[in-house]
């Protein structure tokens, strides 16, 4: 708002900020150009002029001046009260000035709703005038939420979605009369109260919704020169993904997280860069994630097509159309859409000999594919040569033309194919969003190589388990337990292709690879009694490992605080280091930065070598090297043998 942002300070051009009251708002800018003057603080914010009355006006004035202050307050003789001592309270022959506002809390999470409480009094009874102050409660960057007292006493309060880490205030401003100018009535009064949103790894930046029904897209930082940059991005490249079809209609389907750590994620290469995958995974699964976007400072865009819930894409953030590269590379990685642009003319001559067209987005001559289509019609060229696109031009085509900034129909069809799954209706999209919480998560990273999959390893951590929703197409993975039983079973999608976008004499330019030797990750609850992992594809078993085998060869291990530690112990054999013969319940979690099993099981024994008992039993085996730390039992178990 407008009120204490142009006034004396002001000489020149000074901004103004005002932002809507809404969650999640944002940030508008104009100017104000008559030097010194006031903008109406009891309207929003001028767009173009300040007049020398307060106003907002649609042309410069001459004025430089501030108009006198008494041509804006009621007479002194009626509202001027008796001035006191700093702190204590103002009183007048209208009444006391007196009021409170108190956030509910004092340190919030981000994600929550806090609410806000404010009671004020006057007692000046005039109906002359109706404003009396105003409330207001900000974050470190901006307004999220104000308004007006407009009775001489009353109370209220407010809901406000705490996104953003670090010190909101709340402030209360009543007036000793009607009209004053608060900003420099000396007769006001200021309340004020604080609260702490914690600096999270994971921040929400949208919510639509509970996270375990929508499509999360989580953006991580790798290695920013500049880090207090990374936020004002990602909110940049999320408002031009929801300007765009079909991401605007499905924007209450849709949630948009950040990682709130800068990161090496083993990124490199000039053009086609590409990130360590399992680092990468590591580092999104602290934000409930469906979709990876990494913003690095160099190279161009990449959309390595690696898997569902595992796809990520890579886009240099310092481009000056980064945010609609993003848009570009996700629709690669989402939906699978080819470039419309056409790569180097050799490569697509002797391409489109071996290969007819296919994509989404890209058909034969006759464009069948399409053809019943509105809107639509057959463009020669997309991806190469003899393929053919839907128009003219789309985003798929053309980045920097504000034309060309639509996905075309069947685009817009291959990515609703995608996110009708989280679709949901407009009255569920009202509702708060309900946020879920962390939990124990193994990352299971597997290797592709020339159709052969492999298990490498496996990491134990913090972090969100996968969406509730699942992807019908791809792979299945399958968790069995030790009587191969399956106790969890996943879809994902695996594609060797791999996108890359550059810009070239303001032209897009790049091509797509098929790679023979891929690596990809698949998150999954953990339970510490997994036996085996399986996978299939188009229902034959192409992958059967066993997890105990991993760790006896020292590839899976547990972040702890002190980083990942090997995991060389399995649970069945920390159980029988216990002497626990049925176990009950096993948990893996770090202890003194050390990772423990926490066994509770049973064990046989006799009491007074004679009866036969079983007795409960509760353990600590160091599951690095199978130290027993501690054991638990009955009081009476020294009679039993």
């Amino acid at each position: 708002m407008s009120v204490n942002i142009c006034g004396a300070a002001c000489v020149g051009e000074c901004p103004c900020s005002t932002t809507t009251t809404i969650n999640q708002s944002t940030t508008t800018t104009a100017t104000c150009r008559a030097n010194g003057d006031w903008c109406d603080w009891s309207s929003q914010c001028c767009s173009n002029y300040c007049n020398p009355s307060n106003k907002c006006a649609s042309s410069p004035t001459t004025t430089t001046t501030k108009p006198p202050t008494t041509t804006t307050k009621p007479p002194t003789t009626t509202t001027t009260p008796t001035t006191t001592a700093a702190g204590t309270t103002t009183t007048a022959s209208t009444g006391t000035l007196s009021g409170e506002i108190k956030f509910d809390k004092e340190e919030y999470d981000a994600g929550e709703t806090a609410t806000v409480s404010w009671s004020w009094s006057n007692a000046r009874l005039s109906n002359e005038y109706s404003i009396y102050g105003f409330w207001e409660i900000y974050n470190q960057t901006r307004n999220v939420a104000y308004g007006y007292l407009n009775s001489p006493t009353g109370k209220g309060e407010t809901t406000v979605f705490m996104s953003t880490p670090g010190r909101w205030e709340a402030k209360l401003h009543v007036c000793s009369s009607p009209s004053c100018d608060i900003l420099q009535e000396r007769n006001s009064k200021l309340y004020s109260d604080s609260a702490v949103v914690k600096i999270e790894k994971c921040v929400p930046v949208y919510l639509s919704g509970n996270d375990k029904q929508r499509f999360d897209i989580v953006f991580l930082a790798h290695e920013y020169k500049d880090f207090s940059k990374f936020a004002q991005d990602v909110s940049k490249h999320k408002d031009t993904l929801f300007s765009i079809e079909p991401f605007k209609s499905y924007s209450n389907a849709i949630n948009v997280w950040l990682v709130n750590e800068n990161f090496d994620l083993g990124c490199s290469g000039e053009w086609a860069v590409q990130c360590n995958m399992p680092k990468v995974e590591d580092v999104a699964h602290r934000c409930p994630v469906d979709q990876i976007v990494v913003l690095v400072e160099f190279g161009g865009g990449a959309a390595p097509r690696i898997g569902v819930p595992d796809h990520y894409v890579t886009v240099n953030a310092r481009w000056y159309d980064a945010d609609k590269m993003t848009v570009h590379e996700l629709g690669h990685s989402i939906a699978g859409l080819k470039d419309e642009y056409i790569y180097d003319k050799k490569l697509s001559e002797e391409f489109a000999k071996k290969n007819p067209a296919k994509g989404p987005n890209c058909d034969g001559s006759d464009c069948n594919a399409w053809k019943a289509m509105p809107g639509t019609d057959c463009f020669k060229g997309c991806s190469y040569d003899n393929w053919y696109r839907s128009t003219e031009c789309s985003i798929m085509k053309n980045t920097w033309d504000p034309n060309c900034f639509y996905f075309n129909g069947p685009s817009i069809k291959a990515l609703q194919n995608k996110l009708n799954k989280y679709k949901i209706s407009a009255a569920s999209a009202s509702a708060q969003p309900t946020l879920y919480q962390t939990s124990q998560i193994s990352l299971l990273n597997f290797n592709y190589n020339n159709g052969t999959i492999a298990l490498e390893d496996v990491l134990i951590g913090e972090g969100f388990a996968p969406t509730e929703v699942q992807q019908d197409t791809g792979y299945k993975l399958n968790v069995l337990s030790p009587t191969d039983d399956v106790m969890q079973s996943y879809a994902f999608e695996l594609s060797t292709e791999m996108f890359y976008d550059y810009a070239v004499g303001g032209q897009l330019a790049g091509g797509v690879e098929e790679q023979e030797n891929v690596n990809f990750t698949v998150a999954v609850p953990y339970q510490a009694n997994i036996s085996k992992i399986n996978v299939l594809a188009e229902g034959k078993e192409i992958l059967s490992t066993g997890v105990s085998n991993l760790a006896e060869q020292g590839r899976v291990s547990m972040a702890t605080s002190e980083g990942q530690k090997q995991i060389t112990i399995t649970p069945e054999i920390a159980s029988q280091k216990a002497g626990i013969t049925a176990v009950k319940a096993t948990a893996l979690k770090e202890e003194n930065t050390v990772p423990v099993y926490f066994i509770n099981g049973t064990k046989q024994v006799k009491l007074l070598f004679l009866i036969p008992l079983s007795m409960d039993v509760q353990a600590k085996i160091n599951a690095e090297n199978g130290e027993i730390i501690s054991i638990a039992k009955p009081w009476w178990s020294f009679l039993a043998s």
